[in-house]
């Protein structure tokens, strides 16, 4: 006699749909036209104490970006991008028993689950980027763009994330994300390499031009590519990817206090690519995002425990 194992439901369908939908509602689309060295996207949360919806609005806030942070480190990567595509939501359901010790760690550690969280959000806004970039009305038969799944850890090596469409036509755009409660303009790239252009590992800019002109991370990015265009079911050769890869756009993904939004930040990008189309920096700000975060942090922790597993 097999026992079935017992599933235990994180976040029902309906939570996780409205959490999706109030993200894609919140946010604009991504500016149309380039700033001085990229396409500057600066967009900001509603955790403005001094506004008079503060008191509502902050704690909506915190409860969406958890149910949604929830949904993308232990929902179903496919039915995620479904979801996206206007398809129904699935619950979130984990096993019941203990919390992988590697994933409890990072909830409990506030400065980690504030890393992990910022790579989850780059997830979540960019796809809802480009929902509401194709309309309410956008529910094609076959899926049309995904995004990768984000690490498991704030850790691990590698891009960040891939977002790429296969229809209208191919594109890809590698995605690479900091976070700091302090000025972040040191994570965005090295001195040497805004002013001598001598990257330095571990910045954004100066990893995407490694990337680009010594192929360095190339191997997990092509096996991250080949993991996201199965979601899709998008049978493709090696060398059309290897040809997303060299065409692809780049994404530099601060996530700070507003005070320091500005495409001053990403000086210097214009070394990665002549191609201004193919650069992107992406501001997502917060008035405290040390306190956006661990109020987030607190409302990922409640639904665990509510599901016994802190």
């Amino acid at each position: 006699m097999t026992i079935a194992p017992q599933l235990v439901e994180l976040i029902t369908a309906q939570d996780l749909q409205e959490a999706w939908d109030w993200l894609v509602n919140y946010i604009e689309i991504r500016p149309t036209v380039a700033g001085t060295s990229c396409y500057f996207d600066n967009k900001c949360w509603r955790d403005d104490p001094n506004l008079p919806e503060f008191e509502n609005e902050f704690p909506e806030i915190c409860l969406m970006l958890g149910r949604l942070y929830i949904g993308s480190q232990f929902g179903d990567s496919r039915n995620l991008i479904e979801m996206v595509h206007g398809r129904a939501a699935q619950t979130v359901q984990l096993l019941s028993g203990n919390l992988d010790h590697d994933i409890s760690a990072v909830v409990l550690s506030v400065p980690r689950f504030r890393n992990h969280l910022s790579e989850h959000l780059s997830f979540w806004i960019r796809l809802a980027i480009e929902k509401k970039q194709r309309g309410a009305a956008y529910q094609p038969l076959q899926m049309e763009f995904a995004y990768s799944r984000p690490n498991i850890q704030p850790e691990d090596k590698g891009p960040d994330g891939l977002y790429i469409e296969v229809a209208p036509e191919y594109r890809l755009e590698i995605q690479s994300v900091k976070n700091s409660i302090g000025n972040p303009r040191s994570l965005v790239a090295s001195a040497s390499f805004r002013t001598k252009v001598n990257p330095q590992p571990r910045k954004l800019l100066d990893d995407f031009w490694l990337l680009r002109h010594r192929n360095d991370g190339l191997l997990r990015l092509e096996v991250l590519l080949d993991q996201t265009l199965d979601m899709l079911d998008a049978d493709t050769t090696k060398q059309l990817r290897l040809g997303l890869i060299a065409t692809s756009s780049c994404n530099a993904v601060i996530v700070a206090n507003t005070q320091f939004a500005s495409e001053d930040l990403f000086d210097g990008y214009e070394h990665i690519t002549p191609e201004i189309s193919q650069r992107i920096a992406t501001f997502l700000g917060a008035v405290d995002w040390r306190t956006l975060a661990t109020e987030t942090n607190n409302c990922v922790k409640q639904i665990l425990r509510t599901g016994g597993f802190l």
